[in-house]
């Protein structure tokens, strides 16, 4: 088998499309028998065994785009929205952009009706994208598909091409995924925060309570722990513990 005839077997037999060849989308296969043909036929050829011998040191690469093994995860074409609601929303019309389809169609792919083969593909390879990623947010992105990104256009642009970016995609959303989990820990931080304030103005306001009707109150001794310190409206501290539910005084 000559190397070109290797490659020629991944749009075939894989869910790759390598850039310099213009393959387009590709059926769903193991893919892993033709890679390691093309790479058998690369690394047993003349060109590369002189390789070592007539030049310095190189470096020779392969790009090419791999469609995720989860995307025949899901057998129906219902399971496969399912998948993609989950990561994207439930909009009609935003399902409909993503996988190049009427509007009409996503309310039938919710009833029970099978995709056409090609929007079956779309539909595999959108779903074991969002696959791959969706348990590490706690919402879908369905607020933030219209948003415009540092790259000039918007999740659902790249989401509705064509030709899907899979490299470009994945860079965008785990760049959304990074600047929610910095939002998280802000908005915990700063409920924290707030929490703490609220507690000490409320401890504020009963230890007031309690001195001005003449009763004590208590706080932890940081000291001795399980201990207790009595605090009195005339501002005497007394170190002790509750025994039977009564203070009882370490020195008497």
């Amino acid at each position: 088998m000559s190397y070109m005839a290797a490659l020629g077997l991944v749009p075939d037999h894989s869910g790759s499309r390598i850039a310099w060849t213009g393959i387009g989308e590709s059926a769903l296969f193991d893919h892993r028998a033709p890679w390691r043909n093309i790479w058998s036929e690369i690394l047993r050829t003349h060109a590369v065994k002189d390789l070592p011998l007539s030049t310095g040191s190189c470096v020779v690469c392969v790009a090419y785009e791999a469609m995720p093994a989860t995307a025949r995860s899901a057998a129906s074409t219902r399971d496969l929205l399912g998948m993609i609601e989950v990561a994207f929303g439930q909009s009609a019309t935003n399902l409909a952009k993503v996988l190049r389809v009427s509007r009409p169609m996503i309310y039938h792919y919710r009833a029970g009706k099978e995709a056409a083969a090609e929007n079956k593909q779309r539909l595999q390879a959108v779903a074991a994208f969002a696959s791959s990623w969706i348990s590490q947010v706690d919402r879908s992105f369905e607020a933030d598909l219209k948003s415009v990104q540092p790259e000039g256009r918007s999740i659902l642009d790249f989401l509705s091409d064509r030709e899907l970016d899979f490299v470009a995609l994945q860079r965008v959303i785990h760049r959304s995924i990074e600047s929610r989990r910095r939002d998280r820990a802000l908005r915990h931080a700063l409920a924290e925060e707030l929490s703490r304030e609220e507690s000490t103005e409320e401890r504020r306001d009963v230890v007031r309570d309690r001195h001005e009707s003449g009763k004590p109150t208590y706080i932890g001794d940081p000291h001795n722990p399980g201990k207790l310190i009595q605090m009195l409206p005339d501002g005497r501290r007394i170190h002790g513990q509750m025994v039977n539910r009564q203070f009882v005084p370490d020195e008497k």
